[in-house]
């Protein structure tokens, strides 16, 4: 009996430890790595992904494509570039350049290497036998994002004008022309090709430069007289059944606003009236200034008043905005940026107001062109690869400017030269981020 109890007290035992013996745990066979590159100088660089693709060489092995679809920025150096390069417990990562082999690279304690030209890696996973093979191709900006691209059309047109006013009307540009007391027409469509067109109802005695739009209509105004038109071509009379202004001075929230120049008055036209509303602010340019309806930084509409004549006709540095046409904030307080000026260009773009053009009381001035990246708070001079060259686009007063439907293209048209001949020119303006992110949008 005894021996029976033994017996099975050995089999329990057996049982017991064939119970506690564990299989050895399978060593990985991912080869697979994440990977980036950072900058080895004091030049950052943004956190780029990097894509994946699986293609096969010429020998129809399988192989992984590495490449960034944002390319890093424009004058990155490729042979400043660190990889960072982590996996799962790799047995080994090789590299090899164009002229170097790296036969074990540490990714804990990197180097630079040259990425001109592709790069391959090789890894081997934890299980010392499955391999990966990697190409890294590293892409980056050939040219400059910031570079403004400047493209003329010249002699757009034929007549002596005395003054312009340029519009965009969904994808069509149109220039108004004062030709001999008559207000002419130039319509393009393509950007190059600009064919008159003949007016209809527009009021000839106007002047054109207070033309504005607002919602689907262009409209000005002079006196108890109100022309708008929904085509820019055919312009319909409407009379003020009371009050009257000396132009239009803006348009806001599908609202028009005009001004009394003598008493810095501002009307609104409502319920078929001039509707005095409030006295502009002291220092407020009553004519000659730029007027540029875009927004602020809170992406509300905002309009923009900058240089021009004071109530008392002096030239000013001035700066106001209004998001509502009731409130008037004064933001050439903040600081002097720039000399005193009238008939200048300011219109918003990629973020920026640009001025451009005008004069002093003498002629044109040198400083022509100014930027702010701060909604008119602060002015600057413009970076170098802003500007056109000068023998190309001369300063110029009263120069005309708008955007296209997308606002990823400037037109400035015309303007007149210092010594008084009006340019008769259009450009196409347009930075290369700004077209490069419609074209990836599309």
């Amino acid at each position: 009996m005894r021996k029976y109890y033994l017996l099975a007290i050995s089999i329990i035992a057996l049982g017991f430890t064939a119970c506690l013996k564990t299989d050895p745990p399978e060593t990985s066979k991912n080869a697979d790595i994440t990977f980036r590159v950072r900058s080895a100088t004091k030049t950052s660089i943004p956190n780029v992904n990097f894509t994946k693709e699986t293609l096969k060489d010429a020998d129809g092995k399988d192989y992984v494509l590495l490449t960034n679809l944002d390319s890093l920025p424009y004058l990155t150096k490729p042979d400043s570039l660190i990889p960072v390069i982590s996996g799962n417990s790799l047995t080994s990562i090789r590299i090899e350049t164009k002229d170097t082999i790296i036969e074990r690279f540490d990714p804990s304690k990197p180097d630079t290497l040259d990425f001109s030209e592709p790069v391959r890696i090789i890894t081997v996973a934890a299980d010392g036998e499955t391999t990966k093979t990697f190409e890294v191709v590293v892409n980056i900006h050939q040219n400059d994002p910031n570079l403004f691209t400047w493209i003329p059309r010249q002699n757009i047109y034929s007549e002596n004008a005395t003054a312009e006013k340029l519009v965009v009307i969904d994808t069509t540009q149109f220039l108004y022309l004062k030709v001999g007391g008559v207000v002419k027409a130039y319509v393009c469509e393509d950007e190059q090709n600009w064919e008159p067109k003949t007016l209809t109802g527009f009021p000839n005695t106007f002047d054109i430069k207070y033309i504005f739009q607002t919602n689907d209509s262009l409209f000005i105004a002079q006196g108890n007289k109100i022309y708008s038109s929904k085509d820019g071509i055919t312009w319909t009379e409407k009379t003020a059944t009371l009050g009257s202004v000396d132009n239009l001075l803006f348009a806001l929230h599908n609202q028009i606003f005009g001004i009394t120049k003598g008493d810095l008055g501002l009307h609104r036209f409502a319920e078929n009236q001039w509707q005095r509303i409030l006295t502009l602010p002291n220092g407020f340019p009553v004519s000659n200034a730029a007027i540029c309806h875009t927004h602020g930084s809170s992406g509300n509409p905002r309009v923009f008043f900058v240089g021009g004549e004071d109530i008392n006709g002096n030239l000013t540095t001035a700066v106001f905005a209004t998001e509502n046409g009731t409130f008037f904030a004064n933001l050439g307080s903040t600081g002097t940026w720039f000399s005193p000026r009238k008939d200048v260009c300011v219109i918003q773009y990629d973020g920026n107001i640009l001025m451009i053009g005008g004069q002093d009381n003498a002629l044109l001035i040198n400083d022509f062109f100014y930027v702010s990246d701060n909604f008119g708070m602060s002015w600057r001079l413009p970076f170098p690869n802003m500007i056109a060259n000068e023998n190309i686009f001369v300063p110029r007063i009263n120069i005309q400017a708008a955007l296209n439907k997308e606002r990823t293209k400037i037109y400035f048209v015309g303007g007149q030269n210092g010594d008084g001949t009006w340019a008769k020119d259009a450009w196409v303006v347009m930075k290369n981020s700004v077209l490069w992110e419609s074209m990836k949008e599309k």
